[in-house]
């Protein structure tokens, strides 16, 4: 775990302001469509996101595995006083209520969750939505420079699972992985390709899946 607390410590201060103030770009296209309710953030890292949806009215709930990042994501909430709930564990063990939710975003943690675990997960976060309620996911595919450059990970039945220099793991979707797993839930917006990072590190190219899905 302290390689893990070294690692994003280091790669959220070594990212330029806007990576770690502003919110996902996709939110601001479909949330005026969202009903306000309870909302899930999950990997919420420094917490821009849910602060974001918490100055929208929506009641936020902020899941980040990394105790040293989850504190800074409450120091946030808490000087601005919005009211943000900031729950410290992992999506894979967290135990989440049924049908609460009109808002769950899981952007950029997908990749980190191993692969075994994603469908559990994904059956998960659903259970979890509210009837009408919104599903918002980006992760990585294996188009990104990270999967084609990477080291594969042998140790386990882990598919398209690449372990990087720093010791962390990270799993890559397929095109069309995710679409098919979510295929039962209302298409709001599908977007895939590739495209140039000049937030952290030198530039780079990731293969990208982003993917809005409403329960009905």
């Amino acid at each position: 775990m302290e390689t893990l607390k070294s690692l994003w410590t280091d790669f959220f201060s070594g990212a330029n302001p806007a990576y770690n103030e502003l919110p996902e770009a996709a939110l601001l296209k479909f949330l005026p469509a969202v009903p306000k309710g309870n909302a899930l953030d999950v990997g919420a890292g420094l917490g821009q996101n849910a602060a974001f949806l918490a100055r929208q009215g929506f009641a936020v709930e902020a899941l980040e595995k990394d105790p040293e990042i989850a504190l800074k994501c409450k120091s946030l909430a808490d000087r601005e006083k919005l009211g943000i709930k900031t729950i410290t564990g992992s999506i894979e063990e967290q135990d989440l209520a049924e049908n609460k939710y009109s808002l769950i975003i899981a952007a950029w943690v997908f990749q980190f969750i191993p692969a075994e675990q994603v469908r559990p997960v994904l059956k998960k976060l659903e259970k979890a939505l509210a009837p009408g309620g919104f599903l918002y996911i980006g992760t990585f595919s294996t188009r990104d420079i990270g999967f084609i450059n990477g080291k594969t990970y042998t140790e386990s039945n882990q598919k398209n699972t690449v372990k990087r220099d720093n010791g962390l793991l990270m799993h890559y979707f397929e095109p069309g992985e995710l679409e098919r797993e979510l295929a039962h839930l209302e298409d709001v917006a599908s977007s895939s390709g590739t495209r140039k990072d000049f937030s952290h590190g030198e530039p780079h190219t990731h293969g990208f899946i982003e993917l809005v899905r409403r329960k009905p």
